[in-house]
């Protein structure tokens, strides 16, 4: 995967900025365990957060009914849309634009490699939405500080927030060696499930921050 990230890429003179959270996954292995996690049918519709060439991309869409697929850097975004056009996958939406100021439309399942430097706000974006589950790769710091106990030296806000509005479960951690380019940290593949009749409270946020 490396070889051909590699490929896609320097054919098109891009250099990818770790400040953006342009950290490709490049392992099959963490590739394969995501898809398979996910419990995917041609029933569901996919959001994905930071789609980049289409890494994830394209094996969703070989595995679901549609795929909604948002990318912030145009450059990329455009090669993504011709790896598709390439291959003749018709079933996915790209969008190009800020997650966080985006309106999501309708899915049910979400499946990212999430960029780091937007984690939270994203996460209680997506929480605001109905939806069955969520697969999402996270710094491990971060995913640990999301299933923390009452007790944890992690416990925090985050910790708080998370178990009232989802049950969350860490499914696996990721090394560094999975990306390119090689973020400083290690990660974590996260599921989401939200509670059902929970929703996102202005008194709630406020009173936990």
């Amino acid at each position: 995967m490396l070889s051909e990230t590699l490929k896609i890429l320097n054919k098109k003179g891009i250099k990818l900025d770790k400040r953006k959270g342009q950290n490709y996954l490049i392992d099959k292995n963490v590739l394969s365990q995501i898809i398979l996690k996910a419990e995917l049918s041609i029933n569901d519709t996919v959001l994905e957060i930071g789609a980049g060439i289409g890494t994830l991309t394209i094996p969703l869409a070989r595995n679901v009914g549609k795929v909604i697929a948002i990318e912030q850097d145009r450059k990329i975004a455009a090669i993504l849309i011709k790896r598709l056009d390439n291959l003749n996958i018709s079933n996915v939406d790209v969008i190009i634009g800020d997650a966080t100021k985006i309106k999501f439309p309708i899915f049910n399942k979400v499946i990212s490699n999430l960029p780091y430097k937007i984690s939270s706000p994203i996460t209680f974006k997506i929480l605001e939405n109905k939806f069955d589950s969520a697969i999402l790769m996270y710094q491990l710091e971060f995913a640990e500080r999301m299933i923390a106990k009452p007790g944890d030296s992690n416990y925090s806000r985050l910790s708080v927030m998370m178990h009232f509005y989802a049950d969350v479960e860490m499914l696996f951690n990721v090394s560094k060696e999975a990306f390119f380019p090689n973020p400083q940290i290690s990660s974590a593949v996260i599921k989401l499930k939200p509670k059902k009749d929970v929703e996102i409270n202005e008194l709630f946020l406020n009173v936990t921050r």
